[in-house]
């Protein structure tokens, strides 16, 4: 049996559930440094930190990413894409102007086979 992992930013019982539904092994996003050591993994998916980038699995059509950019799971303001950008792993000039944050969130960001929807939910629990 193949081992995937999906690594979440926000953990929620919602999201963790629907993720180990579909075979994944869940992992915290935000718990992954650079340097540590890479877990062992045959697919890796969501928010998945730099290291772990060579085991995504590309979707097969284009189209769908287009429309999770018009979506509610990307991030708006400077700061929520710092955070995104911090999770993935992704290194950023601290006076990098949000034009320039969002151009590297856009080239780094990995699909999402769950559509688990918005990384950056702000609703009340």
């Amino acid at each position: 049996m193949a081992k995937k992992l999906y690594f979440l930013a926000k953990l929620t019982p919602d999201k963790v559930k629907e993720a180990e539904d579909q075979g994944y092994c869940v992992r915290d996003a935000s718990m992954y440094r650079p340097g540590d050591s890479i877990e062992n993994c045959d697919e890796a998916a969501g928010d998945v930190p730099e290291a772990y980038k060579q085991f995504v699995k590309q979707k097969d059509s284009g189209a769908a990413d287009d429309k999770e950019e018009d979506g509610n799971g990307s991030p708006k303001t400077v700061k929520e894409y710092q955070e995104a950008l911090v999770q993935m792993g992704v290194e950023f000039p601290p006076t990098a102007r949000k034009a320039e944050l969002e151009a590297l969130y856009n080239q780094h960001k990995q699909p999402d086979p769950l559509n688990l929807g918005d990384h950056h939910d702000h609703s009340a629990a």
